[in-house]
């Protein structure tokens, strides 16, 4: 069972949004199928953009990695291995972390 820390970040929507922390693609590498669905790619991603976009489809969690790529889901659970692995720029805001190449920064 994962632990998550949390951190409160504004999110423009609802006011505030958890940061649950960096935790490794359980898809990387192996072929499987991603744990949270595709949502958006965007040059302008930030973790606000991201998280507007999976509450606007009525989602739970927002998952950003690669710095561009935004994912969404209702279920975490495959996110049981932390990483520090967070280290990619997004896009949109360098002073923000979007991910990164197989770990996902994973927000409520």
């Amino acid at each position: 069972v994962a632990s998550f820390y949390v951190q409160r970040v504004s999110n423009g929507l609802s006011g505030s949004s958890d940061y649950l922390g960096c935790y490794e693609e359980p898809s990387c590498g192996g072929g499987h199928r991603r744990a949270l669905h595709f949502i958006a790619s965007s040059n302008t991603m930030t973790p606000s953009y991201c998280i507007q976009a999976a509450l606007g489809q009525g989602l739970l969690f927002a998952a950003l990695q690669n710095g561009t790529e935004c994912f969404g889901g209702n279920d975490t659970s495959p996110y049981n291995t932390t990483s520090e692995s967070c280290d990619i720029t997004c896009s949109g805001d360098p002073a923000e972390s979007c991910g990164g190449g197989c770990s996902s920064a994973i927000y409520r």
